[in-house]
């Protein structure tokens, strides 16, 4: 089949210019230049990029008939791996000397993804969210760019040859067409349901690769001069556009990952070097060389960023400058010294750049990861005390009782709760604590008392999932009210389970104060969220009650959400040898419980049999409340407790006030 590309696979310097544009604006948005609010943008323009140039290689090597799998893989090492594995090295060795254990295990996990590209995978299920507050401490979070287009081109080559080998263009072209349409449709519709998935995952972002191979493969449509420099010029105007309106809330990739992919097609498609606005300036000797070296600038800057955000370095605007120009010297060394003389490895064979390139460094950082791991870390690089404490602030009842800790459709029995025991193992259950993230928190402060009392319990949570029941939950996404069905579907089972009478005592944990101002319900009762939350879960305690078991409640504890306070302070203080003041100001703790501690009081003036456990009074005295007690962190992020600290408020309780379960019947 005959085939005449769209465009000449000759060299084009705007493309180098186009590349400058992208690595710069996720430059400017990792150092939180708030009119680059969209700078995320820049990556998709590089999937764009990638798509185009790759597929035209492909074609071209098909279309001479000397298509190979394997040179197409010794020609990708070639291109990423010499600088991708000296950036890994540089950052392994500066970690050596910057990370506690804890975070240096988690960062050789992290290294371990890196090896065979699934980075976008450990980002998922590590820090969740591209924009979550975790983000900005992870070295190498960048990388699962890269991850999803080595993914990409796992299969991309085979189906280019399949294609070509088996389809007439036109077939190709709707073929093409289509799968972009579908990878648009997933990835809309994972932006409205699972967004911190959607963001990292190859299928709802191959859609920017496919505009690139569409680019590729559909014949050049001219038109005349002035139009042709005119839609180069939009296209420039809409990245940039994309990248100053654009902000974390924007619903992404989705439909609006469109908008930078059109704008980098039209440059593409349109854009002549020295024609027009966007040829003069992607074209100019500054531009064209920063996107020679865009790729080792793009490996370098977060790091280096990422470094600067676990010291507390502040990214103002001479830390900015000196960022910006350490990316771009470490860059142009690697460029020179390092990607320029790889090239000449192309006169190998294919087995020797794959052993060479990929598999001795690959091999090389897991001996490195094996050795590190074993040694747990290296704790004697740092001070006992702060290693602890740092161990404390990782350690999650979420992580550690994860299986308890799921979904609507599945929620513990009597029969299937072995591995969610708190307490004592070897009798009879005799509580069930159930409720949102907050109550899953409370497990170690339960299991010290649990053990103290003798007794046996087993933990049923799921996330913003207080235990209302009968009871609808909204939340708003991005100015959308939405349902959560899991919430009622969790209750309904909890309902089933509590009324079968299993349980001596049923306890409700969450983060009640705060689900009072803010959440959105529905019920068949009469009255806004606020009445229907009061009424309903009253209505829980009533089901508890009818069951034959005690109610036992949490009533929740000080958060340093919303305050500007720093929950990890004091651990901040021992670390950089700072002297701040960790404490939150009791008032506001008693502002931000207010309402609800006058519903508090008043179900249990009705029902002065309701058990209260109230973990502010371990953590609070009459002035302040503390992230820390006994030089225990309390704390893994700004509202939930470390399972540590869990404990710690557990012990202290029994001291200081006495053991609250020791009301259940054994």
């Amino acid at each position: 089949m005959s085939y005449s590309p769209a465009l000449s696979m000759k060299y084009r310097p705007e493309i180098d210019g186009l590349r400058t544009i992208s690595v710069l604006l996720v430059i400017f948005n990792h150092l939180n230049w708030s009119v680059f609010s969209g700078g995320y943008v820049g990556v998709d323009v590089f999937f764009v990029i990638s798509g185009f140039l790759i597929t035209q290689v492909l074609i071209n090597s098909v279309q001479q008939n000397r298509f190979s799998i394997g040179e197409f893989y010794k020609r990708r090492i070639i291109r990423i791996g010499p600088a991708y594995f000296l950036m890994l090295a540089v950052t392994t060795i500066v970690s050596l000397f910057i990370l506690l254990p804890d975070e240096l295990l988690t960062y050789l996990r992290s290294v371990q993804y890196s090896l065979v590209f699934l980075s976008n995978l450990f980002m998922w299920q590590e820090i969740g969210g591209y924009f979550s507050a975790r983000a900005e401490y992870t070295l190498l979070l960048h990388l699962w760019s890269l991850a999803v287009e080595e993914q990409f081109y796992i299969v991309w080559p085979i189906v280019i040859w399949v294609l070509w080998r088996f389809f007439k263009h036109r077939t190709i072209i709707v073929l093409v067409v289509l799968a972009l349409i579908f990878s648009i449709a997933i990835s809309e519709y994972g932006v409205r349901h699972y967004p911190a998935l959607t963001y990292f995952m190859m299928p709802t972002r191959a859609f920017e690769l496919l505009i690139g191979a569409l680019l590729a493969i559909t014949p050049r449509y001219s038109l005349s001069a002035f139009f042709e420099k005119a839609l180069g010029a939009i296209g420039l105007v809409v990245i940039l556009a994309s990248a100053v309106l654009f902000t974390d809330q924007t619903a992404f990739p989705g439909l609006h990952g469109l908008l930078p992919c059109i704008g980098a097609a039209l440059i593409l498609y349109y854009s002549k070097p020295h024609q027009g606005v966007d040829g003069y300036l992607l074209a100019s000797a500054p531009m064209v060389y920063l996107g020679k070296i865009s790729y080792p600038a793009y490996l370098w800057h977060w790091p280096i960023i990422a470094f600067l955000n676990i010291q507390h370095i502040e990214l103002d605007v001479p830390v900015s400058i000196i960022v910006i120009l350490t990316t771009l010297l470490l860059s142009s060394l690697t460029y020179h010294l390092l990607e320029l003389p790889a090239r000449r490895a192309h006169r190998y064979s294919i087995r020797q750049v794959v052993i060479y390139g990929y598999v001795i460094p690959t091999l090389i950082f897991v001996g490195v990861i094996i050795s590190l791991t074993a040694a747990k870390g290296l704790p004697q690089r740092f001070d006992a005390k702060l290693n602890a404490m740092s161990a404390a602030i990782n350690s999650k009842s979420q992580d550690l009782r994860h299986e308890c800790h799921g979904d609507g459709h599945h929620a513990a029995t009597p029969d299937t709760a072995e591995h969610c025991v708190i307490g004592v193992s070897n009798r009879p259950v005799d509580f069930l604590l159930i409720g949102d993230s907050h109550a899953n928190h409370f497990t170690g402060m339960l299991d010290v008392m649990a053990r103290d009392a003798g007794l046996r319990g087993y933990d049923v949570t799921q996330n913003s999932t207080i235990y209302l029941p009968n009871t609808e939950s909204f939340y708003t996404d991005r100015g959308v009210r939405k349902n959560f069905p899991e919430f009622k579907i969790r209750n309904d089972k909890l309902t089933q389970i509590i009324q079968s009478g299993h349980y001596k005592a049923v306890i409700l944990g969450g983060s009640f104060a705060k689900r009072y101002r803010t959440a959105d319900y529905e019920a068949p009762v009469q009255g806004n969220s606020k009445q229907i939350f009061e009424q309903q879960l009253r209505e829980g305690i009533s089901i508890i009650k009818k069951s034959g078991a005690k109610v036992i409640l949490i009533k929740g504890n000080p958060v340093f959400e919303d305050t500007g306070l720093d929950y990890m302070c004091p651990f901040n203080n021992m670390r950089f040898n700072q002297n701040k003041d960790c404490r939150l100001p009791r008032k506001v703790h008693d502002a931000n419980f207010s309402d609800w501690n006058k519903i508090v009081t008043q179900i249990k003036f009705e029902q002065p049999d309701i058990q209260l456990i109230e973990p502010d009074k371990i953590m609070c005295d009459s002035n302040y409340c503390y992230s820390s007690l006994q030089e225990t962190p309390l704390f893994f992020n700004d509202d939930h407790l470390n399972y540590q600290g869990s404990e710690q408020i557990g012990k202290l309780y029994l001291q200081k006030i006495g053991n609250p379960l020791s009301s259940i019947p054994k």
